[in-house]
């Protein structure tokens, strides 16, 4: 192999390596979200917008309100309990 074509595939690899969507890891136990008494909660759209978060993606209007209204309950909440559940559930989760 010619110095020049190894050059080559070593460039092809690193664009490839570089250019692959981040995966999201772990689950996002949408259960416990619910809990909090979200109007509206649909756990689908909760997860696509935490996805969209952890990928670095824009949030379109929708997005922000479902993360601000969770914020709102999370603040809201007396159960201590169910935050710390829901703060271990989002450690958990990472993007590789």
């Amino acid at each position: 192999m010619k110095k020049s074509e190894l050059k080559k595939l070593i460039r092809e690899q690193i664009l490839e390596v570089t250019t692959e969507e981040p995966k999201l890891q772990g689950q996002i136990k949408t259960d416990l979200f619910k809990k909090l008494g979200v109007e509206g909660f649909d756990p689908s759209k909760f997860t696509t917008t935490i996805n969209l978060v952890k990928s670095n993606k824009p949030l379109n209007v929708a997005a922000n309100k479902i993360l601000a209204d969770t914020m709102i309950a999370m603040i809201k909440t007396n159960d201590d309990n169910l935050l710390t559940q829901i703060f271990s559930n989002l450690k958990q989760i990472e993007v590789k």
